[in-house]
This record gives C-alpha cells, sequence and structure tokens, in this order.
C-alpha cells in the first residue's frame, strides 16, 4: 500500500518518521490486544467443550447405569 503524505516546509523528514513510528506503535498495540482477546476466546471455547463433553459422558453412564 502506498499513503503519500505531504510534508510541510517547517517540518522535515524526521518528523515524518516519528510520526511514522507513533502509527507503527499504536498498529502493534491493537494487534497485541485482538490477539490476546483470540487466545482468550479460543481457551474459553476449549473450556465450554470440555465441559459439555463431561456432561454428555455423565449423562450417558447415567442411561447404560454405568
Amino acid at each position: 500500500i502506498v499513503t503519500p503524505y505531504i510534508v510541510p516546509k517547517h517540518k522535515d523528514l524526521t518528523y515524518v518518521r516519528q510520526e511514522l513510528s507513533k502509527l507503527k506503535n499504536l498498529e502493534n498495540r491493537f494487534l497485541e490486544e485482538v490477539l490476546i482477546k483470540l487466545k482468550s476466546k479460543k481457551t474459553k471455547q476449549k473450556e465450554i467443550k470440555k465441559k459439555q463433553r463431561t456432561l454428555h459422558e455423565k449423562r450417558v453412564k447415567s442411561l447404560l447405569g454405568a
């Protein structure tokens, strides 16, 4: 992706690099937060499936008289 930037005369390339660095840091933080949330969601889903499997096994045992 190409993003054009207009640099005012009173600002130099260092300023632009600093601003882009800030943007990159925001992007990294956002990505990190999203990955943490996804990992948490997957963990919760695994816990739910495990509980469902345990309940199913208990029901089957009670029905079969085991």
